[in-house]
């Protein structure tokens, strides 16, 4: 999961979604015990999450079938397309609107920013500039992140991964939506 779900994921608490959001800037747990308590719950739910969804059977469909493509990058895209997804069916798992979501979480961030890893501190205003987590929702944003990734890579193109999206997106919705609803109630459950 990226972005998008792991603020989905820390239910409206403010301290829980910065840990959320921190965590994959976070090695190990050097330096998190000086956290508020709130941020690392947010941290431990980030890994909860991580861990639930490369172990599920769901996932792992979605991967081996892109794994030919993008090798080990297989999950940063499934990651990526499952974002895209929650968007997409943001309905059926919220009553507040992806708008007023997204502006509620930018918020937490800028208010919390001290927290945040440097790496998300520098990303963050991009990220607000650029309406990232509305961005999901259209495949035009998914593609602009892909772009933007592919950067990064140099081992692999995955410039174009939005295209398998495009041409299996009803195998993949179905995949998530089979998958999501389990993945919040591992992070309930916790």
């Amino acid at each position: 999961m990226n972005y998008l779900a792991h603020l989905y994921l820390s239910f409206g608490d403010e301290q829980h979604a910065v840990g959320n959001i921190s965590a994959d800037f976070i090695k190990g747990n050097k330096g998190i015990d000086v956290l508020p308590e709130g941020i690392q719950a947010g941290i431990r739910t980030h890994r909860l999450i991580d861990s639930f969804t490369d172990t599920h059977e769901v996932v792992k469909e979605s991967k081996r079938r892109l794994y030919p493509l993008y090798s080990k990058y297989a999950s940063v895209v499934v990651d990526i397309y499952y974002d895209h997804l929650l968007a997409q069916n943001w309905d059926t798992y919220s009553d507040e609107s992806l708008e007023d979501f997204t502006k509620r979480n930018f918020d937490i961030l800028k208010k919390y920013e001290a927290y945040l890893p440097p790496k998300l501190r520098e990303r963050l205003p991009s990220m607000i500039r650029h309406n990232w987590l509305i961005g999901y929702r259209e495949m035009e944003g998914i593609a602009t992140t892909f772009h933007y990734f592919a950067k990064r890579i140099k081992s692999v193109d995955i410039s174009q991964a939005h295209l398998q999206l495009e041409a299996d997106f009803d195998l993949y919705n179905d995949e998530f939506n089979r998958f999501f609803p389990q993945l919040v109630e591992a992070v309930i459950g916790d």
